[in-house]
């Protein structure tokens, strides 16, 4: 909560700092429900920092130049902040160690880094591993066109991990079933796919390419979709170390009346 409320008492300075330094009269989004003067963003802490060598929760601060501000202080592994909402435009940002006697001061371990954000958009950045093992930084944009049929969920798959490519094989029901499809097929680190379907429970696994088969240690993970809206799974770690998911939710349009 505490890192929650650093990230919004700042955003105020991020956006009106920001802003004379982006376009002017720039057009911008709120999340995926309607358009308005800025875009949403949120920010998730993806790395375990036992695949550095490094404490699990391998805490960070998140520095945004533009504002000039140190926007997250002890952001830790799995956390999320956010959605901010912010003007429009290309926001430069560097994670670094953190380090509370002087945040954002830390040995820098991402970054500098672009995020280009426009109006009317919904974002995810994410600090994850690349399928190296090197960290690095991804910004994803919410999928915001109409959904297949009224009162359907969308999920959106995130490949986040130290892990070589996947499919990523679901099922509609609890976790001790047995997966029937490959919903997405050979995603690669830092690739993502979006499915539209019934809201509910699904179970989902990772596996390697074509053999239909779960990876050892890559779930069974229970998701849970809602109507109009998108499930955003974000899958980090190592085989290594464990994989997981990070899920979030975000509300989609509902059609006119």
């Amino acid at each position: 909560m505490k890192r929650m409320f650093i990230a919004m008492s700042l955003l105020a300075a991020v956006t009106v700092a920001a802003a004379p330094a982006l376009a002017q009269g720039s057009k911008s989004k709120k999340p995926v429900t309607t358009q308005s003067a800025n875009a949403s963003l949120r920010v998730v802490h993806g790395i375990n920092g036992a695949d550095l060598g490094l404490e699990s929760a391998l805490p960070v601060d998140v520095y945004v130049a533009e504002a000039n501000a140190c926007l997250l202080q002890g952001f830790e592994f799995t956390e999320v902040a956010g959605p901010l909402s912010l003007a429009a435009g290309t926001y430069t940002v560097t994670i670094s160690l953190a380090d509370a006697s002087n945040p954002c001061g830390g040995p820098v371990a991402i970054g500098p880094a672009p995020l280009p954000l426009e109006a009317g958009k919904d974002y995810t950045a994410i600090a994850h591993l690349t399928d190296a093992g090197a960290p690095t930084a991804s910004l994803f944009a919410t999928p915001d066109a109409d959904l297949a049929a009224p009162g359907y969920s969308r999920l959106v798959a995130h490949h986040t991990a130290w892990a070589p490519a996947v499919d990523v094989l679901a099922n509609r029901g609890g976790a001790g079933n047995v997966p029937v499809a490959a919903i997405f097929e050979g995603v690669p680190n830092g690739a993502s796919g979006n499915l539209d379907l019934r809201p509910g429970n699904w179970t989902a696994y990772l596996g390697l390419p074509g053999t239909g088969e779960p990876l050892e240690g890559a779930g069974p993970w229970t998701v849970t979709t809602k109507p109009y809206n998108a499930t955003l799974v974000f899958v980090v770690g190592s085989l290594t170390n464990g994989l997981q998911p990070i899920v979030v939710d975000t509300a989609l349009s509902k059609p006119a009346k």
